[in-house]
């Protein structure tokens, strides 16, 4: 059916269910999943057409997987967005677990540095990622730790702890997983970090027209009769 998940084919040998973990990883799974709110598509979010291009690539590299390892090749499996806030970074993301059907796990950086465990975090979403398999690890607010420093910074040591494990963890992140990373402050960022990633997608604020957006977000399943002259006309 098209509106299941997962209407992108990709095997999954080897995945692991929730209900299959351990007690700890169960308690941890509960702390980080980010489930989808109803349904969603890739091709419902308003994308520029480069950055479509570049999901479809992806998506399309995952799908060949096995092609691509038996030529000793590794399909891309890590995406840098960047922009402003409110222009779909998040949404996408969601889009594409959505339509692979994968696990979706979400650390908010900010939160877990406000709150002490920045670096005990990061290790425990690639903990159960590797664990679980075929999981969108989604990471908000990167910046807030992987930011280029000199020689002579000094920053707080959960801030490089936290990078540290990052960059530890990425590394050795299973490859049937996926790791995305969003940021509105690209030029923060550290290059280390930057040349990591297999895609790097610039989301700007879409300019939609008022009656596209409607037709498009609110009666996308109904038919919409433009009618209103009519009506007005017979108004006196």
């Amino acid at each position: 059916m098209a509106e299941e998940r997962g209407r992108y084919r990709v095997d999954k040998p080897g995945r692991k269910f929730p209900d299959e973990l351990s007690t700890e990883l169960k308690d941890i799974y509960n702390q980080l999943i980010m489930p989808p709110k109803g349904i969603i598509h890739l091709e419902d979010v308003i994308l520029s057409d480069e950055n479509r291009k570049k999901f479809d690539q992806f998506v399309n590299e995952l799908q060949h997987a096995d092609q691509l390892r038996r030529h000793g090749l590794e399909p891309m499996s890590r995406i840098l967005s960047y922009g402003a806030t409110g222009t779909g970074k998040t949404l996408s993301a969601k889009a594409l677990a959505y339509d692979l059907d994968y696990t979706m796990l979400m650390v908010d950086i900010s939160q877990a540095l406000a709150q002490g465990a920045a670096a005990d975090s990061i290790a425990k979403v690639f903990r159960l990622a590797n664990e679980l398999k075929y999981c969108l690890i989604f990471f908000d607010e990167v910046d807030a730790i992987a930011w280029n420093r000199d020689a002579s910074a000094s920053d707080g040591g959960d801030i490089r702890r936290a990078t540290n494990s990052l960059f530890q963890h990425m590394d050795q992140m299973d490859n049937t997983n996926l790791f995305i990373a969003c940021t509105n402050m690209l030029p923060r960022l550290d290059a280390a970090f930057e040349r990591r990633f297999d895609l790097k997608l610039e989301f700007n604020r879409p300019e939609l027209h008022i009656r596209e957006a409607v037709q498009r977000f609110i009666t996308g399943h109904f038919r919409l009769i433009d009618d209103a002259n009519s009506i007005t006309e017979g108004i006196v």
